[in-house]
């Protein structure tokens, strides 16, 4: 499996969620950087973008889905 990082974090009351540190230094997130979001029923996944085309959109969403049914999870 791919290197991946697993943490918690809170939805203040804005909406906002932070990314944790130890996140955000692999991959080099710095304030005003671009995420692609991808939602599910129950699961968030979030890449970071300069800007996505509609190719790009779907290789993501591949790419997401792929991680998560290793995760046990259902996107």
């Amino acid at each position: 499996m791919e290197n991946i990082s697993i943490d918690t974090t809170k939805l203040s009351v804005k909406g906002q969620v932070v990314i944790p540190v130890d996140v955000r230094n692999k991959l080099h997130l710095e304030a005003g950087n671009k995420l692609f979001v991808m939602a599910s029923e129950d699961a968030i996944i979030l890449q970071k973008t300069n800007s996505m085309n509609e190719k790009d959109k779907i290789t993501f969403s591949q790419k997401a889905r792929s991680i998560a049914r290793k995760m046990g999870l259902n996107l």
